[in-house]
């Protein structure tokens, strides 16, 4: 026999609904188990205590509409899924990546179908959807239900691509990617690596950083420009948070040394010159990935 517990979680967080309670809580409390368990059958894996599930869909239902009604109106089991990512729940982040993002990519493509836009458009909806932070609260515990969660996805990443378009930066010029080294003293010799090695040094380290894969590219935007701590991305790429450290640590060096291959290789500098030049850039590593991350 179906318990009212669950209706009752409902219509405590129901605003206009108080009226509810004097009508069928018991056939509401079935509505809410009923979505719950079509929930969990639609995302395998995934599970969310079902209070806080009729708590989440007391939040998105309409006031105005009476609650029985509500609860069978919603996309129940798309917004089972959207609780799970909101209480950061690692499966139902990664069920989300792998089945309902890849619905923005052809949103944002109508914006730019150039591969690198794409890419950096994709983790900002990530970002806007998945973790709170100055921009605000997750956006995924704004979905409602209303409509199927893909196309609200859609939505979303248009106006981020047509946001990104907008507001974009300009890249950072050479001189300033150099600049963000940590060079520390007014010597000449300093002043004549500055001057001498900018354009290279850019050429080289842009070249290096674009050779990483998207993850890697994500993790480090994820860490070094949005300031996400690194248990948050593990649960968002379902890893421990020590898995994320190695990820930044290996990434970094990688960038490291394959800028310090190009220039050698590609642009023929070698000498004293170049091991000054990887010394200051290995201890402003993080700056100057984070400015061409920035573009």
């Amino acid at each position: 026999m179906t318990s009212p517990g669950l209706a009752d979680t409902f219509l405590a967080l129901q605003r206009e609904a108080w009226d509810a309670r004097a009508r069928d809580p018991q056939a509401l409390a079935a509505a809410i188990e009923d979505a719950a368990a079509r929930g969990r059958e639609r995302w395998p894996g995934v599970d969310v205590d079902p209070d806080r599930f009729a708590a989440h869909l007391a939040r998105c239902a309409p006031d105005e509409t009476e609650p029985l009604a509500a609860v069978r109106a919603m996309h129940a089991e798309d917004l089972y899924l959207a609780c799970g990512c909101a209480l950061g729940e690692a499966r139902a982040i990664r069920r989300f990546e792998s089945e309902v993002l890849p619905a923005a990519e052809p949103a944002i493509c109508r914006v730019d179908a150039s591969p690198v836009f794409v890419e950096d458009a994709l983790h900002e909806v990530r970002i806007r959807l998945l973790v709170d932070g100055e921009q605000g609260p997750a956006r995924i515990r704004s979905y409602l239900g209303r409509g199927p969660l893909t196309s609200w996805v859609r939505v979303v990443a248009m106006r981020t691509a047509y946001g990104l378009k907008r507001a974009g930066p300009p890249p950072a010029e050479d001189a300033e990617l150099i600049e963000a080294l940590p060079f520390e003293g007014t010597s000449p010799e300093l002043a004549s690596l500055r001057r001498d090695f900018a354009a290279p040094f850019a050429v080289a380290f842009r070249a290096a950083l674009a050779d990483l894969g998207t993850r890697e590219r994500n993790v480090l935007r994820l860490y070094l420009l949005e300031g996400v701590p690194s248990e948050v991305i593990g649960t968002m790429y379902g890893v421990h948070r020590a898995t994320v450290a190695r990820w930044i640590a290996s990434t970094q060096q990688r960038v490291l040394a394959d800028t310090r291959r190009r220039l050698t290789a590609e642009l023929g500098l070698i000498g004293p010159d170049l091991d000054t030049l990887m010394r200051l850039v290995d201890q402003g590593l993080e700056v100057g990935i984070a400015t061409l991350l920035r573009d």
